[in-house]
């Protein structure tokens, strides 16, 4: 197997680029090649919501194998209630699957993540499986998790999360590298996020798209932290936020979030901002985004440094889009002591409600006609 980072590191095609294209080519890493679908059942798995299948699931995914092309595989987990109160490891080239609603985990008793994608189970986290081959896990409904890791946590170079739906989890999804490694080249996509901690933490990660995704009460919706770059979330619609929207901390660069919605309605005492930048230094752009209905400044930057943040054709309204949630009537746009924030171009707030800015560096921020 070629490791993709050693891989990326050649220069040219000449030489030992050539080479190591070369040795990909002839790795074990054979997309089109019909891999076996095996499923928990068949390793124990009783499905009965009373019994921890969790040894079940690791037999099924050979947690604890060294890495060969033997573990690509599809891993079914059909129609029941499954309780996992320890943590399941997916190895690259694995897909383990659910049949969706239907395909229920109670993961109410877990002390860490419940699923961590692209390790090998030899202690606490694991160690990082070698290879290109993608790992994915989809098509399942849950509940619960442990408060301070990720319901699904991966730090792999090539992953898929999807078709998930999870309720009264601690930490939805966790993307982060740590000292030794970086999540890279990852998809997050129809994914909902029912009541949380935490919706979604992205660290340590390059290349990462999150689409589609519904986050329902959270106390902190989406965290993106240092070490993270060029990462796109699009598409996601988050309500009833308890304290933070959208955080950013630490050093990030190219961080887009595009077409997405903030509706706060439930007015929380404690709540801090839609977007709250803490950010020394880096770029990050909001377009085509909507925020609705809060209690008090919408963004808050209050890190002074040399952060680049543009909010492109977004949308600022304080008002109830229904009359059925209650109405802050407070709602501003902007508090921040620094010049970091520099422009918001073809965006538009409501006079009544929320054109009223807060700081030193306001004066790019014009309401438009």
């Amino acid at each position: 197997m070629i490791d993709r980072r050693a891989l990326l590191g050649t220069v040219g095609l000449g030489g030992a680029g050539a080479a190591a294209i070369g040795a990909l080519q002839q790795s074990g890493d054979k997309p089109g090649t019909t891999i076996r679908t095996v499923s928990v059942r068949e390793f124990g798995a009783r499905g009965d919501g009373r019994t921890d299948d969790t040894a079940a699931f690791n037999r099924a995914t050979q947690a604890t194998a060294a890495w060969s092309d033997a573990l690509c595989r599809a891993v079914h987990v059909p129609a029941g209630r499954y309780r996992l109160d320890g943590t399941v490891f997916v190895r690259k080239g694995q897909t383990l699957f659910g049949d969706g609603y239907a395909t229920y985990v109670d993961a109410r008793k877990a002390r860490a993540s419940t699923f961590v994608l692209g390790r090998r189970d030899d202690e606490g986290r694991g160690t990082p499986d070698p290879g290109g081959a993608p790992v994915r896990l989809a098509g399942l409904h849950a509940m619960g998790g442990s408060s301070r890791n990720g319901f699904v946590a991966t730090d792999a170079q090539g992953f898929s999360i999807a078709d998930l739906f999870l309720t009264a989890v601690g930490i939805g999804i966790e993307i982060a590298g740590s000292q030794q490694t970086i999540a890279s080249d990852g998809i997050v996509n129809d994914v909902i996020i029912d009541q949380c901690l935490q919706g979604i933490l992205i660290g340590r990660a390059q290349n990462i798209t999150v689409n589609a995704v519904n986050i329902y009460r959270p106390r902190f919706a989406v965290t993106i932290g240092d070490g993270a770059h060029d990462v796109i979330l699009s598409t996601l619609s988050i309500a009833y936020t308890e304290k933070v929207g959208f955080t950013l901390s630490g050093r990030v660069a190219n961080i887009v979030v595009a077409n997405s919605t903030i509706v706060s309605n439930g007015q929380y005492e404690d709540f801090v901002a839609n977007v709250l930048l803490r950010v020394p230094a880096g770029d990050v752009l909001f377009n085509g985004c909507t925020f609705r209905n809060w209690p008090g400044s919408s963004i808050v930057q209050d890190t002074p440094g040399e952060l680049a943040a543009d909010f492109h054709g977004c949308v600022f309204d304080g008002s109830q889009s229904s009359k059925d949630y209650d109405w802050s009537k407070t709602s501003t746009v902007l508090s921040t002591s620094s010049a970091g924030i520099h422009r918001c171009t073809d965006g538009s707030w409501f006079p009544d409600t929320s054109q009223r800015l807060s700081g030193d560096h306001t004066s790019a921020w014009m309401p438009l006609a």
